[in-house]
């Protein structure tokens, strides 16, 4: 999200909406094991376990003819209850251990029997078709189910339009924009991926005769507002990307920003953080597009719902190297959620945040992160320009690119790698209360080796979950962003110090890098038996989180 006002100005302003919109989020929906998995890379150097090969099908570990096998059946489903066929599962770390033709396919009800000679607590892996490859830690035998989830698509597919129905804009000092997200579901809250709030392409303007790059999700209505020149703002149209064909959600959001403010505060030297309160959501709308292979194309009513409503938050004590967010998010059509306002909390600090008379139920997502991780987005890291440095530039300078964001400390890597979230219910006005931050996790070939936080009183520790990744770094014009794809998932009941890897190779591209992002689970609402069915993520209320590259 991005906007231009007067270049510095202007760039500053497109971080903000960006940021307002932060999501935090993306995937993490498992059974007692809700899931992992592990997934593969393409051509280099192995990324699991040193040592053998998971066989192919038709290799030893496939013949079970010789086993016993006990009446009791567990069941593999993906996301929507959906029994995985033919999916294989490796019962133990590696082809024949502990036991022999340790390896079983599912059944046409997504089923095995369970063998009787499993009689200990075994990881569980499954890799089934287009599905992540899912390790389940530690798992006793029991007759019930688990859930795995669906691989991320290969490639991006573009949705376009424009936003429309802002009605009469006056000439009030106010610069009015439109962002485009898809919404969210709850699970896509565990993960922050900053492509998902700032489009990873950009679409280009010109401001006063020069070039702008704005993120290709950001829309500006016709407008003609004032910064010590008269200044013309029009950005009709948006592009964003999906990974899935499908039915997929998305939210239009009409916000408003006081531009000499939000200006002036940018030039005194304040980050873009210290400035997003001065964001207003006024209104929005959603809709449910089919994308098939091709793309869509649909232009977004952004006046659909009034976002009208407002409610109390208080912060609680914490210490000043730490940055404080809170994100009111309005449960919508068909169980998904859109962002109605967004704020930063000091100390102790109370104040209000608007929603939707529409939504059917309202949450607060409490967001903290180290106050120096967002030095990168004070005015001195961007590469623009005050309007009265415009007039000063050379006369080819209007054939350069003036860029919304230009400085790699922006790069999701070093943002919000490492925070700790609290989601509650908005009609809960107490302070939340977080976890501790966690340092990332250290990993090896056999083993990942992690530090719990401390358990807090009325916090219950639920899960821990890992994820491999293959992150691939672009940069759209100086703005860098990640492509994430989830190659293994490894979900342990409990919070654990250290996670026995299977024995899996996997091949890796040296052009890419590779992440361990590690995630511990937390429930205020007690606990629920895992074990005999699929873990509802309703339930998670508390998540920390860190991540290591390599």
């Amino acid at each position: 999200m991005k906007m231009n006002i007067s270049f510095r100005n202007t760039r500053l302003l497109a971080i903000c909406l960006l940021l307002s919109t932060l999501n935090l989020g993306n995937s993490l929906e498992r059974a007692y094991g809700e899931e992992s998995k592990p997934g593969m890379s393409k051509e280099g150097k192995a990324i699991g376990n040193e040592g053998q090969d998971l066989k192919q099908p038709g290799e030893s570990g496939e013949d079970n003819s010789s086993h016993d096998f006990l009446a009791e059946k567990l069941q593999f489903v993906d996301e929507q209850g959906i029994p995985l066929i033919d999916a294989e599962v490796l019962v133990g770390y590696e082809i024949d251990d502990p036991f022999q033709n340790n390896r079983f396919t599912t059944d046409s009800t997504g089923s095995i029997n369970l063998p009787a000679k499993w009689k200990s607590a075994l990881p569980l892996t499954v890799t089934a078709t287009g599905r992540v490859r899912t390790t389940f830690d530690k798992v006793l035998p029991f007759e019930g189910k688990l859930a795995v989830s669906k691989a991320d698509g290969t490639k991006n597919i573009e949705v376009k339009g424009s936003t429309r129905n802002f009605g009469d804009l006056p000439r009030d000092g106010k610069v009015d924009f439109g962002l485009v997200l898809p919404a969210f579901r709850f699970k896509d809250l565990f993960h922050f991926d900053l492509s998902s709030v700032i489009s990873s392409e950009s679409d280009q303007i010109r401001i006063v005769g020069k070039k702008i790059d704005l993120p290709s999700n950001l829309t500006l209505p016709k407008q003609t507002e004032s910064y010590i020149i008269p200044i013309v703002l029009e950005k009709p149209r948006y592009r964003i990307y999906v990974r899935e064909t499908g039915q997929h959600p998305f939210f239009a959001v009409h916000g408003q920003f006081p531009l000499k403010d939000v200006v002036d505060d940018i030039r005194s030297g304040k980050s873009v953080f210290e400035v997003v309160n001065f964001f207003d959501f006024i209104e929005g709308g959603s809709t449910l597009l089919p994308i098939s292979q091709s793309g869509a194309r649909s232009d977004l009513a952004v006046n659909e719902f009034n976002i009208d409503k407002s409610f109390g938050v208080t912060a609680p004590h914490f210490p000043t190297d730490k940055t404080l967010l809170s994100f009111a998010m309005a449960s919508m059509k068909n169980g998904f959620m859109v962002p109605t306002d967004i704020k930063r909390l000091l100390p102790n600090q109370s104040l209000s945040l608007k929603t939707t008379s529409a939504a059917s139920k309202t949450s607060v997502l409490f967001v903290q992160t180290n106050t120096q991780t967002l030095e990168g987005l004070r005015p001195e890291a961007f590469a623009v320009q005050t309007m009265e440095d415009y007039w000063d530039l050379d006369t080819n300078s209007s054939l350069k690119k003036i860029r919304i964001l230009d400085n790699s400390s922006l790069a999701p890597t070093s943002l919000f790698n490492q925070l700790t979230f609290v989601f509650q219910d908005s009609q809960n006005r107490k302070p939340p209360q977080f976890l501790e931050m966690i340092p990332p996790p250290q990993a090896n070939p056999k083993y990942i080796r992690l530090q719990a936080p401390k358990v807090l009183t009325n916090i219950t520790p639920v899960a821990t979950y890992l994820v491999l990744s293959e992150i691939e770094s672009t940069n759209s014009g100086n703005v860098p962003t990640e492509r994430r794809t989830r190659l293994w998932e490894v979900f342990a009941h409990d919070w654990v110090r250290e996670v026995q890897l299977p024995n899996f190779s996997f091949d890796r591209q040296a052009n890419r890098k590779y992440r361990w992002e590690v995630m511990y689970l937390g429930s205020d609402k007690g606990t629920k038996s895992i074990g005999n069915d699929t873990y509802s993520l309703d339930e998670i209320t508390h998540v920390t989180r860190n991540a290591v590259d390599f």
